[in-house]
């Protein structure tokens, strides 16, 4: 995944198809200071949403570990200088694609005020950034 450095908003290119995604972050932050790591947003994710890293990691597709993760997936694109490919290995050895297609579920629900999905990410979104002290 690739953006501009002091850009707000990120565009992300699948590698695959060539198709265009942009993601919005939540909140304005400097892009350049990426200094989290895959482990430190997994560790946090898995403390907001309950789920354990390892169940992150794991092959389950339920919603209840599968939502979280897509998020892990939003927050590692969004404050991390890792690729869709290293984000991919890191949880669970995922092709890039389902790390793009995840992040872009992620960002498509951010974009749809007042449902319980967007309030849910939200809330693990914000634990992650003040775990990260963003």
């Amino acid at each position: 995944m690739n953006a501009a450095c002091n850009s707000m908003a990120r565009i992300v290119v699948d590698e695959s198809t060539g198709q265009k995604y942009k993601l919005i972050p939540i909140h304005d932050h400097d892009a350049c200071a990426k200094a989290a790591s895959i482990s430190d947003i997994l560790g946090l994710v898995s403390d907001s949403s309950g789920i354990s890293v390892t169940q992150l990691k794991a092959d389950r597709r339920s919603a209840q570990y599968a939502f979280p993760r897509q998020v892990a997936y939003w927050c590692c694109a969004q404050y991390t200088t890792a690729s869709s490919v290293q984000i991919g290995r890191m949880i669970g050895h995922r092709d890039h694609t389902t790390v793009l297609s995840g992040a872009k579920k992620i960002d498509c629900i951010l974009n749809t005020p007042n449902t319980p999905p967007a309030a849910e990410a939200r809330r693990i979104i914000s634990d992650v950034q003040k775990g990260l002290g963003l």
